[in-house]
C-alpha cells in the first residue's frame, strides 16, 4: 500500500470516528438530560438549556475536529510536496494556453 493510501485510509478513518464520536455524544446527551428531566433532578426548561449548552460544544468540538483535520492534510500536502487543487488550475490553463498558441501556429504554416 503506497504511502497516499495509508494517509487517505488513515484520514478517512479519523473523520468517521470524529463524526461517529459527535453523532454518540448528541445522542448520549440528549439521553442523559432526558434521564434526569425524568427523575425529577432538573426542570424540563433546565433540560432544554443544558442540552442546548451541550450541543453548541459539540458543534464546537466537530469543528474544531475539521480545522485540524484540514491544518494535517496542509502540512502532509507541504511536506509530500503534492500538488494542490490551485497548481492543477494554473497547470491546466497553461496546457490550455499552449494548445491555443499551438493551433495557432498550425494555421500560420498552412
Amino acid at each position: 500500500m503506497s504511502q497516499d493510501n495509508k494517509f487517505s485510509e488513515f484520514l478517512q478513518k479519523t473523520i468517521n470516528a470524529g463524526l461517529g464520536f459527535v453523532a454518540l455524544s448528541e445522542e448520549k446527551t440528549k439521553a442523559f438530560i432526558n434521564e434526569l428531566v425524568k427523575r425529577g433532578e432538573i426542570t424540563s426548561k433546565e433540560g432544554e438549556g443544558l442540552l442546548k449548552n451541550m450541543l453548541e460544544k459539540l458543534e464546537t468540538t466537530g469543528k474544531d475536529l475539521e480545522s485540524k483535520v484540514s491544518e494535517l492534510v496542509k502540512r502532509y500536502v507541504t511536506r509530500e510536496s503534492l500538488c494542490t487543487k490551485s497548481d492543477l488550475e494554473k497547470l491546466v490553463q497553461r496546457l490550455e494556453d499552449i494548445e491555443k498558441r499551438l493551433k495557432s501556429l498550425e494555421k500560420q504554416q498552412k
